[in-house]
């Protein structure tokens, strides 16, 4: 879309990235521009990540995180990308300006690591939710378990074994 931001308009550098890592961060700025699109805020303000004094806005990170962690479909390595993203692209602007690169500056924000261990959290839980839906498929898949139910052994076909009447 023409409001989207990207590499061209010149805010987001990919000069150091490694190819391994431009897909990550290509995927960090999926996540990015629904963030965009829903801020109050125009494109231009959010896609530059410096002031004119050339200090880091905090504020724009910080909102950016806080979207990210609103998603309930959001993981903590899909986070953590968008984390790195936005530190890259902080150092690259700050480059382009010949200031220079702050080092681990978005990841030392308060409340930054916060964010981060809840959707680790977040992680956790999805995790033990999905193992106690498994659980429960599998002891209902087992005729052990059912009233009346108990496994059978047939000879007859090409496969002889268990077979279990669901």
């Amino acid at each position: 879309m023409a409001g989207d931001p990207g590499e061209r308009d010149g805010s987001f550098g990919t000069r150091r990235f490694r190819d391994t890592s431009r897909s990550q961060y290509n995927h960090a700025l999926k996540h990015f521009v629904p963030f965009v699109k829903q801020s109050q805020k125009s494109t231009d303000d959010l896609i530059v990540f410096l002031d004119a004094a050339g200090t880091a806005r905090d504020d724009t990170f910080r909102a950016f995180a806080a979207y990210l962690n609103a998603r309930e479909d959001m993981t903590e390595a899909v986070f953590r990308n968008c984390v790195k993203w936005m530190q890259k692209n902080l150092e690259w602007q700050c480059e382009q300006r010949s200031l220079p690169p702050p080092k681990a500056y978005v990841t030392r924000l308060p409340g930054m690591k916060e964010i981060c261990a809840a959707q680790r959290e977040k992680q956790q839980a999805r995790e033990a939710i999905s193992r106690a839906k498994d659980a429960a498929l599998l002891a209902r898949m087992d005729p052990r378990h059912r009233p009346g139910g108990s496994a059978q052994t047939s000879t007859a076909g090409p496969i002889a074994g268990p077979h279990f009447i669901i």
